[in-house]
């Protein structure tokens, strides 16, 4: 069994970044996850997380840590952050989503703020809304995600504008694998078990839709 562990002793509090061995763990994951071939027919293990998500187990930070550091973010008048932040810990740069201002920011490894990626707006070049974000560190991009207009707007790595990708589904959270978006829907959160309904879809560079999964809920 897989238990559902809650981790007491690290928590984001203000501009500071938390950083340790859990996110290079979660980084292996997803990239196992994404080896695997985009293949509904292949058989899959099913993990019961609902049965189990009353089974917490609390996990001291040294089970999965040797070390935090801390890196204070540069506050200025051009990266003003709120206390709900996503975060990308990337190679060389610090990647910041701040989505209830639905805004996003490079800082560079020591917490100095280099630029905003991309504007909010319904001007050429901009995104009208957002929630999270991808960073595609083989092309220096920055992807942010628009549920509402189900697109992805692409910016460089100096928030200038690339381009936009249209779905014909509502892209939640996204990854790449090799030139394709993976992406969900997030209604495995208000739909029943129905298999006609999919949730998870893999689209091409163009954003057309070259496979889909069904939802797993029971």
């Amino acid at each position: 069994s897989i238990p559902l562990c809650e981790v007491t002793t690290l928590e984001l509090l203000g501009k500071y970044l938390f950083l340790n061995k859990m996110s290079m763990k979660l980084v292996l994951l997803v990239t196992l996850l994404l080896g695997i071939t985009f293949n509904p027919i292949q058989a899959q293990e099913k993990l019961d997380l609902y049965g189990h998500k009353d089974q917490e187990k609390k996990c001291n930070l040294s089970m999965i840590a040797d070390q935090v550091v801390y890196i204070p973010l540069e506050t200025t008048d051009n990266s003003l952050l709120g206390e709900q932040l996503e975060i990308f810990y990337g190679a060389n740069d610090i990647f910041v989503g701040d989505p209830n201002n639905t805004l996003f920011y490079r800082f560079d490894k020591q917490g100095k703020f280099l630029n905003q990626i991309g504007k909010k707006g319904e001007g050429p070049g901009e995104y009208p809304s957002a929630i999270h974000f991808y960073v595609d560190e083989t092309e220096s991009t920055v992807s942010i995600i628009s549920p509402k207009t189900r697109s992805l707007y692409q910016y460089d790595y100096a928030g200038r504008f690339l381009r936009k990708i249209s779905f014909s589904e509502s892209p939640w959270m996204i990854a790449k694998q090799q030139d394709k978006f993976l992406f969900y829907n997030q209604r495995f959160n208000r739909i029943s078990d129905n298999p006609s309904v999919s949730e998870l879809f893999l689209a091409d560079a163009e954003g057309k839709i070259a496979g889909q999964l069904p939802t797993t809920i029971q």
